[in-house]
């Protein structure tokens, strides 16, 4: 199964390929992300290697030995764009950081409700999350 994420990966988490029902093959554009100009595609290892190691091939005796560092660099044919895949792992620090902040926020829109309900305070969830919500991601 081949998933085209470029036009809902903007809006959708995607199940990603390494979960069972997941898809065989993803592929976005980062640009879509706020990324570099670099298109993306993600597969099962399973199916990278019957690509890489077609039956028969006699280059491939072991397949569990295969890196994923030659199944990876086996789809580039040319020069990399390294200006583009620093970009990337730009992006992957950005959402890491979103991510960050949000599980951040959760736990303290959680706990100011425990807080709230357990002793009659009077400070709202606001008050105590308007610290964070303020940050700015740098």
């Amino acid at each position: 199964v081949v998933v085209d994420g470029v036009a809902a990966a903007p809006h959708l988490l995607s199940p990603g390929s390494n979960v069972v029902g997941g898809p065989d093959w993803y592929v976005v554009s980062l640009h879509k992300l706020f990324g570099p100009h670099l298109g993306c595609l993600v597969g099962k290892r399973s199916h990278m290697i019957q690509l890489y190691c077609p039956e028969g091939a006699t280059v491939c005796e072991d397949k569990a030995a295969l890196s994923d560092e030659s199944l990876c660099k086996s789809w580039e044919m040319g020069t990399m764009n390294y200006e583009a895949c620093c970009g990337a792992v730009g992006l992957m620090k950005y959402f890491d950081t979103l991510a960050i902040h949000a599980r951040t926020k959760f736990v303290l829109v959680q706990v100011a409700a425990v807080y709230k309900g357990s002793d009659g305070c009077h400070q709202t969830s606001n008050q105590i999350t308007s610290e964070t919500s303020d940050d700015h991601l740098g």
